[in-house]
């Protein structure tokens, strides 16, 4: 003969299980964004890391733009030093064109880049190159936007 069982309160049993069982696997995420349509206005970036408190900073993407950087570990190609303000171009990302702005070195091997205009999306750990024309000035990595 054969057994009768219910479904729901099984699959609710099984569920609770697997629930419990998942908390002791993984911690979940402090922060959900979930996109509902294409509609530009709702989407959000992510605009900064603080690694040490594990937090993580959104907003639009006008947020995304800076006008200036620094960056450290500076290594200077065509020159030893950059002893005063140096109108070039920079680069920040390998796809981007280069940008109008002036390069001051702010310590031995440190740099300071302020653009004519704002750039998109200026991330720490990224290259900054400078460029006078077609010469390579020379670049750091990027520690932070301002």
């Amino acid at each position: 003969m054969a057994t009768r069982i219910d479904g729901k309160a099984l699959a609710a049993k099984v569920k609770a299980q697997t629930a419990e069982a998942a908390k002791s696997l993984y911690r979940r995420p402090g922060l959900a964004v979930i996109l509902v349509g294409n509609d530009p206005a709702s989407r959000v970036y992510v605009t900064g890391k603080d690694v040490e408190r594990n937090w993580v900073y959104i907003g639009d993407n006008e947020d995304l733009f800076s006008r200036a950087l620094e960056a450290v570990d500076l290594n200077l190609i065509a020159c030893d030093a950059i002893p005063s303000p140096l109108r070039c171009t920079a680069k920040i990302r390998h796809s981007r064109s280069e940008a109008a702005a002036v390069a001051e070195q702010t310590g031995e091997d440190t740099l300071r880049v302020t653009f004519d205009r704002p750039q998109r999306a200026i991330a720490p750990g990224q290259a900054v190159v400078l460029y006078d024309g077609d010469v390579v000035i020379g670049g750091g990595t990027i520690t932070r936007a301002l």
